[in-house]
């Protein structure tokens, strides 16, 4: 501490404060403070994760795809932190009229419910400061990264930003206090606070921001999962209890969707997912009604869910999410960044939003690095070229899922057949977006390219039945 101490005062620090202590935020931090002169704050308005139970925070799962673990990958020692909170799977199990169809990838998703992901991020995040580096460590090749020496890390939690100064580079915080920056990382989600104030500046800034409703609405899911022969069939093969080495997923009526991953064995949490204005739970009066609504879904469901469990879907609000689309990332001459959410909140129909997140802080720290931690010439080239890559995956998770019974029905008649016929063969079908995400080495401005023939169906159909 007397060295680093005494580093400072020699050195002219970099002071970067990031706004949102989720996935993306905490990537960045890890990035930054394995680089030499950052002084790194990271302010969050919720309380420090650690701090909370793991069986009272209770988040929907989420998979993270090609995209995403090559993020993850790109931080030494992170992966591991990480897997033992998730996953991996490779098979899809959907459920309609109470029959089952099975569908099982070439590449494996890793499924982790969203606040253990930031729980896992947080720890490795911790150990990394508790580790400063030796200078001759190899940061590129070391299996755990530390620390730089010269840099350092305050988490700031139960404090977030309430507004922003470019001309003096100053934030107030939630607490009154005023803190000075360089640079901002903002990654304080799709109702970011440090946007907000950035756009109502707009002929200053320039920032235009557009917000949309998500057409569905949800409520999440946390089952108990017990794995046992059904008693009351003949099939050795019928049993209770969701099969713990894939997702499940139910299409109920045609528009309402379950979705079910057994992250942990004897759990599955997951979603009831539905549109708006549209909850199948609102006129419902007790838990037994809502116990016999999953029963009418499917037995399956019937045998899992508890009277307790029953009792809280009925007494949660519904959930929604917005989409959140930018005319630029960054701000004011390189000290502001927008990521994630704060930038390009996106539908989940691919489950791409936290593996784009991850992917935005992975590219910032690139191109950090190829321009030696120049941070003008380092957003310039980010906003020239990851703009793109943004609205490409907003575009294609807008229309990668259809209402509409005959494309679903084409969409799972084309993932099956495309598992069966031989590779010669299923290589020449044209890909939906499903086929893609997992592509490694594929942008998203690619990915969207490749599967318009699909997105722009949907889009037709969704706008047929909307006017």
């Amino acid at each position: 501490d007397r060295i680093h101490n005494t580093l400072r005062l020699i050195i002219i620090m970099v002071k970067v404060v990031i706004s949102g202590a989720g996935p993306a935020g905490l990537m960045v931090a890890q990035h930054l403070i394995a680089r030499p002169n950052y002084d790194v704050h990271v302010f969050e308005k919720r309380a420090d994760i650690s701090t909370v139970p793991s069986n009272e925070d209770r988040t929907y799962p989420m998979a993270l795809q090609a995209s995403g673990l090559e993020a993850v990958e790109d931080v030494p020692g992170l992966k591991p932190c990480l897997e033992k909170y998730g996953k991996y799977m490779n098979i899809i199990q959907f459920y309609q009229n109470n029959k089952a169809r099975k569908i099982e990838k070439e590449v494996s998703n890793f499924y982790i419910e969203r606040s253990a992901l930031t729980r896992g991020m947080l720890e490795h995040l911790r150990l990394m400061d508790g580790n400063p580096m030796d200078g001759a460590t190899d940061a590129n090749s070391a299996e755990f990264l530390g620390r730089d020496p010269t840099s350092s890390l305050n988490l700031h939690f139960e404090c977030g930003i309430a507004d922003i100064f470019l001309n003096n580079q100053t934030i107030l915080t939630d607490h009154g206090s005023f803190e000075s920056f360089d640079h901002v990382v903002a990654a304080d989600g799709a109702r970011s606070m440090v946007r907000t104030q950035l756009a109502q500046d707009a002929e200053e800034t320039g920032l235009e921001v557009e917000m949309e409703r998500v057409v569905d609405s949800y409520k999440s899911l946390s089952f108990q999962n017990q794995l046992q022969k059904d008693v009351n069939s003949d099939d050795e093969d019928d049993i209770v209890g969701l099969e713990p080495d894939r997702m499940h997923g139910w299409f109920v009526d045609g528009q309402d969707q379950v979705l079910l991953v057994p992250v942990r064995d004897e759990i599955a949490s997951g979603v009831y997912i539905f549109p708006n204005g549209k909850d199948p739970f609102e006129k419902m009066i007790d838990a037994e009604e809502v116990m016999k609504y999953f029963e009418s879904v499917s037995p399956k469901l019937g045998n899992l869910i508890s009277e307790e469990e029953a009792h809280r879907i009925l007494m949660m609000p519904v959930s929604g999410s917005w989409t959140v689309r930018c005319n630029k990332l960054t701000v004011g001459d390189g000290k502001v960044v927008l990521i994630g959410d704060a930038a390009h909140a996106i539908s989940a129909s691919l489950g791409l939003g936290c593996n784009s997140a991850l992917q935005d802080a992975q590219v910032l720290n690139q191109l950090l690095r190829k321009h030696d931690d120049d941070w003008h010439a380092a957003l310039t080239e980010y906003e020239a070229t990851r703009l793109v890559d943004v609205h490409a995956v907003a575009d294609m998770s807008d229309y990668a899922r259809s209402t509409s019974p005959l494309l679903r029905t084409e969409m799972m008649a084309r993932m099956i057949l495309r598992k069966a016929l031989p590779d010669a063969l299923s290589n020449r079908m044209r890909p939906l977006p499903f086929d893609l995400t997992n592509k490694r080495g594929l942008s998203y401005s690619e990915m969207h390219e490749q599967t318009r023939w699909w997105t722009s169906r949907v889009e037709r159909h969704r706008r047929r039945t909307s006017t």
